[in-house]
């Protein structure tokens, strides 16, 4: 009977949601009131306060929060035994004219009401100001950042936490608290109109201009984060006019890491150790985007210009974020409030974009990015298939010889982003944002060839596609105290996509032959997720709840007969909980839970996760993290004739399952003093993995107008390697190497035999080699990326009748040719009156390899008057050749 109430208050959605907040509530409070109940032990003979309260800190693992001028250099001798924690800091801090507050493990110390920091009377008590200062995105906190009253001497330092302590005199209330440290925007705020005694204070990083020299601040190209194993890309990095095909461009930047597939220059998808496209969460300021491509994948349908900070995480990621078994990147756009106006443009030979941030009040702001192509992409000659063929070319009269012809699409995008940012006040924030994309996609193309027999082929093709991205979301985040924050997050994304390609086939006969396919997509969700967070950085306590709606529309039609279809309403309803704690001084572990309800199939999924970090040293850290997860939203991934085409589905209609993976990692993070290393081991075993593809690749004339076999297979996976990254940073150069060694094999029971297979996205070797130089207001970049060949089907060697089901994979697969490519570039900055401007040029593919992307059989048949005719008439769709871009901005 308890069960059957359990699992009638677990159908009632409304009955958890209040049940799970009701809970973690009743923690969050218990936590609370239970330090000031802690007994301490501590004798000392002659000790400075502040060598007592590190003790402490150590002893007990609670937190001290404090100006480090405000606690005195003073010896004390103390002799606690049993005594009460609050005790023990009022004999510890009474002499000091200290108060102190008890929030959770962390205690904030301030002198007392009747402490005078002068016999002035302007001095007389008025306002004292706490907070602390921290980076745009509250990540990194910020030391030594300056704190002074505007026109006043009075002034003081953040310390080693980023926190600050200061009295405001009654003189001066109508000036400003200015905040400043170097390479960061100043921040300056009203002291009349503060409303709270505790500022939490966001600076933007800002490069700097004096007498008319460009100074950058310049950081690590990448930043390897220990304490969430992360890797990030700040402001500065992503910035770089260097990093691009048409200025820079963030899925270039991320498929220069390790573990990242960087094989493919017509293709944005960021692919993590092994995971198709589908598998990595893109969270645009908490927008899920499912189809961040422009081009096909030449660029990224995410505007680099717009965002802040970009953090990737390969291992385990944030527990608000569900639903994927590959990896996370967060994108994150800027969010302060300031009075300054803001604008930079940029211009290359293919697109146009603007960036702005327009202040619309003291505490709200205005941000807008727009990006298109003022140019067709074909008329610009920026991007080619191949070299130019002859138009009427032999063919060979035996099985295998593949025509190979370039054809020119017509192409045009654009993106937009906006945001609305408010400060209400010092602890409550609001932000509404915005995106949308599209792309238009046509091509035509007539090829024709002749035999020594004077047997004529002509093959016409016609294809259009399009697809669009929309999103939007409402944030709002408030403050309760240093110790409670609550996240709230409202989104609604869409993507939809349309296609189709035609064929006509003709021979010496003057029938034709059409074939062809057509596929829809669209994928709304409306969904909302709210956390709590309670804690400091070293023990956090953070617990949610999410909710998604998903309503997903697929069809596929090949040769007018419809092989896929589905359109459906489901819903994901997930809870979840993480503790970040350290039992020891070099010991931190973030242990978490998230359980999702999918309607699809009915059954409830649990996804535990843990990471431990251990410091042996200041610059050494050892890691290692297990992660269980499930994926409920799949890109079903098939090849129509070579060429690979795209569906988003849903797990548990069909014949589709539920993609699980666990994913383990252990590794070192290493520090030096100009160089560092990261090394990650890593395994993945998934379950659900999904092959969607022809039963009989071989073909014949006859069958060209009739649908195909297409069936489901699915079967299990393993992904397994090592990813390392070399980074090293000096005066004016910095390079890092990122190299992956991995192996990624599927096996399914009902293909080849039940034996394993590389994957698709299967890469043994990928190295790559970043450099930047910078001498002067000149910065120069070589770039050198290597990648093992994909695997693909090649129907040229398969006989016709023969069945996936009974070939082996070594007949059913063949291997693409190995990929690389060096790019060259050179960027020059120089001021313009009071602002900034730069100008560069980008070789890429310098060397002009001749990278293949797919070989797309058409047709092979045995026909022409008793004579044996077998051609294969078909394309081979190479990636870029050696292409040149300018590029100009301007900042403003």
């Amino acid at each position: 009977m308890e069960f059957l109430k359990i699992k009638s208050l677990y159908q009632n959605k409304l009955g958890i949601f209040y049940l799970f907040f009701t809970i973690c509530f009743l923690f969050l409070s218990n936590k609370a009131s239970s330090q000031s109940e802690m007994r301490i032990d501590y004798q000392a003979e002659e000790r400075s306060v502040l060598q007592v309260l590190k003790d402490i800190e150590e002893e007990y693992g609670v937190r001290f929060s404090y100006a480090t001028e405000s606690i005195e250099n003073k010896k004390v001798k103390l002799n606690a035994k049993n005594q009460l924690l609050e005790d023990f800091l009022k004999t510890l801090l009474t002499d000091l004219q200290m108060d102190f507050k008890i929030f959770d493990q962390n205690i904030l110390l301030r002198k007392n009401q009747n402490y005078h920091a002068s016999n002035s009377p302007t001095y007389q008590k008025n306002l004292h100001l706490r907070g602390r200062v921290t980076n745009a995105t509250a990540t990194e906190n910020i030391v030594s950042a300056t704190i002074y009253i505007s026109n006043s001497s009075i002034g003081t330092y953040s310390d080693e936490q980023g926190n600050f302590d200061i009295e405001i005199p009654a003189g001066f209330l109508q000036e400003k608290l200015m905040i400043q440290f170097l390479g960061y925007e100043q921040t300056a705020y009203r002291i009349a109109e503060l409303e709270y005694e505790f500022m939490l204070i966001p600076l933007s990083e800002s490069p700097l201009l004096i007498e008319e020299i460009l100074i950058v601040n310049r950081e690590k190209p990448i930043r390897s984060k220990a304490f969430d194993n992360s890797i990030s890309l700040t402001k500065n990095q992503l910035s770089d006019l260097t990093a691009g095909l048409a200025g820079s461009d963030l899925a270039r930047q991320l498929q220069l890491l390790p573990g990242i597939n960087a094989s493919n220059d017509a293709s944005a998808d960021i692919k993590i150790r092994g995971s198709n496209a589908d598998e990595t969460l893109l969270i645009l300021d908490g927008m899920p985007i499912y189809h961040a491509n422009h081009f096909y994948g030449i660029f990224s349908a995410i505007n680099t210009a717009y965002l802040e900070e970009v953090n990737l995480y390969k291992n385990i990621f944030p527990i608000q974020y569900g639903g994927k078994t590959g990896g996370v990147v967060e994108m994150l756009s800027a969010n302060e409030v300031s009075d300054t106006f803001k604008l930079n443009t940029e211009v290359n030979l293919l697109t146009a974009s603007l960036n702005t941030a327009i202040p619309i009040s003291p505490k709200s702001m205005f941000y807008f990015a727009g990006r298109t192509t003022y140019t067709d992409v074909s008329n610009s000659n920026f991007y080619s298939f191949a070299d130019q063929q002859e138009a009427v070319s032999e063919v060979e009269t035996f099985r295998g010889k593949v025509l190979r012809f370039s054809n020119n699409p017509n192409f045009k995008f654009n993106d937009i982003n906006a945001k609305y940012a408010l400060e209400l006040n010092a602890k409550n924030n609001l932000q509404l944002n915005f995106y949308s994309s599209a792309d238009r996609f046509s091509n035509k193309y007539n090829r024709e060839a002749i035999n020594s027999g004077n047997f004529q082929l002509q093959l016409v093709n016609e294809e259009k596609e399009s697809w669009d991205n929309l999103a939007a979301n409402f944030n709002y985040q408030t403050i309760f105290n240093e110790q409670l924050a609550l996240s709230t997050n409202f989104h609604y994304t869409k993507y939809h996509n349309a296609a189709f390609s035609a064929f006509n086939f003709k021979g010496n006969n003057p029938n034709a032959i059409s074939f062809g396919y057509q596929q829809n997509n669209e994928i709304q969700d409306l969904g909302a997720d709210i956390h709590l967070t309670s804690g400091q950085s070293n023990r956090n306590l953070k617990a949610g709840i999410s909710f998604t709606r998903h309503q997903i529309l697929y069809r596929f039609i090949e040769n007018d007969t419809e092989s896929l279809f589905e359109n459906t309403l489901i819903s994901e309803f997930s809870p979840y909980a993480e503790y970040k704690f350290s039992p020891l001084k070099q010991l931190t572990i973030q242990a978490g839970i998230r359980g999702t309800y999918y309607e699809g199939t009915g059954k409830l999924y649990s996804s535990p996760r843990i990471m431990l970090n251990y410091s042996l040293s200041e610059n050494t850290y050892l890691k290692t993290s297990f992660a269980s997860n499930q994926q409920f939203l799949r890109e079903l991934e098939y090849q129509y004739r070579g060429e690979s085409k795209r569906l988003w589905v849903n797990a548990g209609s069909q014949e589709i399952p539920v993609l699980q993976s666990q994913n383990y990692m252990m590794g070192g993070l290493f520090r030096f003093k100009n160089l560092s290393a990261d090394v990650e081991f890593y395994y993945k075993d998934m379950t659900g993995t999904l092959e969607y593809i022809v039963v009989n690749p071989g073909e014949s004339v006859m069958a060209l107008n009739t649908s195909r076999d297409y069936q489901f297979f699915t079967g299990t996976g393993i992904a397994k390697g090592m990813d390392i990254l070399l980074s090293s940073g000096y005066k004016n150069y910095d390079t890092y190497l990122a190299y992956t060694l991995s192996k990624t094999t599927y096996k399914m029971p009902k293909i080849a035999r039940g034996k394993d297979y590389p994957s698709e996205d299967d890469r043994r070797h990928q190295l790559k080699w970043i450099n930047k130089l910078v001498f002067r207001q000149l910065t120069f970049g070589a770039d050198w990326v290597y990648t093992s060949g994909r695997r693909y089907i090649n129907s040229a060697k398969i006989e016709e009748g023969s069945n996936i089901r009974d070939l082996n994979p070594e007949d059913l697969f063949d291997d693409l040719p190995a990929y690389q490519r060096i790019d060259l570039s050179v960027t020059y900055a120089f001021p313009i009156k009071n602002s900034r401007s730069a100008i560069g040029i980008s070789l890429f593919n310098a060397l002009n390899n001749n990278n293949v992307k797919f070989i797309q059989t058409v047709v092979s048949f045995d026909t022409q008057n008793e004579m044996t005719v077998t051609p294969i008439f078909g394309s081979e769709a190479n990636l870029l050749n050696r292409t040149f871009n300018l590029s100009w901005r301007l900042w403003l």
